[in-house]
């Protein structure tokens, strides 16, 4: 597959430099894409040219700022402008390749920190701790009675290396998109709330224990900040620690300490409910459909449809959904270019596209086991879903937009039209990783190599010539106008000129003659 630089790229480079660009820039690249530091496969990836400094900020269009990245890399990097984005794109390259849940403990490997206890000495209100990293901090304790106990903590600068997580009271799973969002908000508020460390003794001293603050530590880890201001709790035990924790979880429904995370997208009715099912039944046993089925039978029906809704709202507010630049919501001013350039509707999006994609039927997996497919299941929709709006959307609203990318961009948001691609998107991943209808997105991770053959199957399917040809030609492509005109079920039309899964995956040929 051919590196993709375009011809205005070209042309603005120095005369010198613009043979064999793509050669030069491959040999740069070494394999690996600037922005992420994961592998490039030349062969079934979209591989992009990127400027290293943006032109925007004064960099110049000359090869030694031209680097080799992933196309959705790229388009993330082009979406956060003024930020940074190497660091968090290479944690979540790192998050993703683990294939597993990770705990904060868990991520530590990609900062190169082992952390190893400190040492502890008090004089009278005055607290000195002696870090691993050779450095020491001096400062008041604080004294605040709750009730008839009295809490003694302090506050001072922490190095990395002293941070352990705290197994025992903190059990959350890190959220790669919430840390992104933690680590955006970092990049322009420095007001943050300090983590919270306990202590633990330890026969090499006293180890100081995460159990609030995870996901803000990791963000401020990927700002390249070698220590952080936290909160250390001096005489705090264990089930104090496990009291305060839930007590605090309590007030974030954002992003529970359940594994039912999706709870926290539920109607407050709900999230309560869910919570009391998992106290009744224990975690271990508690699952979505359990949860459905405890519920009382009045409650059932308003219970699933609170839940499918959670499904659908969690993909919609990733943040690294771009496909949503292209989604008018309501309220939202219509765009100017929504006739030509067919912008989708909240509502065709929930339901015709997101409904497709997402297993809406409850699974029965206890909510650990289900939260680690719901992830695979909502990145795979994200790398669907973003493959789509580059090869669909975006070229239909540049400036230098042709007709033939208008057209094909409204004939793609036909709500039978987008529905039927939907259906093809979950199938063409089944394909790949041998994954059986209904699971196709929730069973496998798309690897780098499936991803790069899916986005392949995501081209042939766009440059199908149904989507810009005359419909008026013969009565196949007649029906085909028809089926999108009324919104009826586009399956049999599309089917009846070549447009199914085995011309999609580069198995079936085109009929030439339907469309000449």
């Amino acid at each position: 597959m051919p590196i993709k630089i375009s011809s205005k790229l070209k042309s603005a480079l120095p005369a010198a430099q613009r043979e064999d660009i793509e050669a030069f820039l491959q040999v740069k690249a070494a394999d690996t894409c600037h922005l992420c530091e994961g592998s490039l496969n030349f062969a079934a990836e979209q591989i992009v040219a990127d400027h290293d400094t943006p032109t925007e900020e004064g960099g110049a269009t000359i090869r030694d700022n031209l680097n080799l990245t992933h196309e959705g890399c790229n388009a993330f990097k082009r979406n956060h402008a003024t930020v940074n984005v190497r660091p968090f794109l290479r944690f979540s390259q790192f998050f993703r390749g683990q294939r597993r849940s990770l705990k904060y403990g868990d991520c530590l490997d990609h900062f190169g920190i082992a952390p190893r206890p400190s040492h502890i000495s008090r004089d009278g209100n005055m607290i000195s701790i002696s870090f691993a990293d050779g450095t020491q901090q001096t400062t008041p304790v604080v004294i605040e009675s709750v009730g008839e106990e009295i809490i003694e903590t302090c506050f001072m600068p922490v190095p990395a290396v002293a941070i352990f997580n705290d197994d025992e009271c903190q059990p959350r799973n890190i959220n790669s998109s919430h840390i992104w969002q933690i680590f955006l908000d970092i990049s322009r508020n420095p007001l943050h709330e300090s983590p919270g460390l306990r202590l633990s003794p330890d026969k090499k001293g006293v180890k100081l224990l995460l159990f609030d603050g995870q996901h803000k530590t990791i963000a401020t880890w990927l700002h390249a900040r070698k220590e952080i201001t936290a909160k250390i709790y001096l005489n705090l035990d264990k089930q104090s620690t496990i009291r305060l924790v839930n007590s605090v979880q309590k007030l974030i429904k954002k992003l529970p300490l359940s594994p039912f995370e999706l709870a926290a997208k539920m109607s407050e009715e709900f999230r309560d409910l869910a919570d009391k099912y998992e106290a009744e039944v224990s975690t271990a046993k508690a699952s979505e459909a359990g949860f459905l089925r405890w519920l009382d039978v009045d409650q059932r029906r308003r219970g699933k449809a609170a839940f499918q809704d959670a499904l659908i709202q969690d993909v919609m507010e990733d943040p690294n959904l771009t496909f949503t630049n292209f989604v008018k919501r309501a309220g939202d001013p219509k765009p100017d270019t929504t006739n030509s350039a067919g912008y989708l509707t909240e509502a065709v999006f929930r339901n015709k596209i997101l409904r497709e994609l997402i297993h809406v039927d409850p699974l029965t997996e206890n909510f650990e086991g289900s939260r680690t497919l719901r992830q695979t299941e909502k990145q795979t929709i994200v790398d669907l879903l973003n493959s789509v709006a580059k090869a669909v959307y975006e070229p239909a609203v540049s400036k230098d937009a042709t007709q033939k990318e208008k057209d094909r961009a409204k004939r793609f948001s036909y709500q039978s039209s987008i529905l039927y691609v939907s259906s093809l998107l979950r199938k063409a991943v089944g394909h790949h990783l041998a994954v059986a209808s209904p699971n196709e997105l929730l069973e496998k991770e798309l690897s780098p190599d499936s991803l790069g053959k899916v986005q392949a199957d995501i081209r042939r399917l766009v440059e199908h010539p149904v989507w810009t040809c005359d419909l008026s030609k013969n009565p196949r492509l007649r029906e085909v106008q028809n089926a999108l005109s009324k919104n009826q079920d586009a399956k049999r039309v599309f089917e009846n000129v070549g447009l199914k899964l085995g011309y999609m995956v580069g198995v079936d040929d085109l009929d030439s003659e339907i469309f000449s």
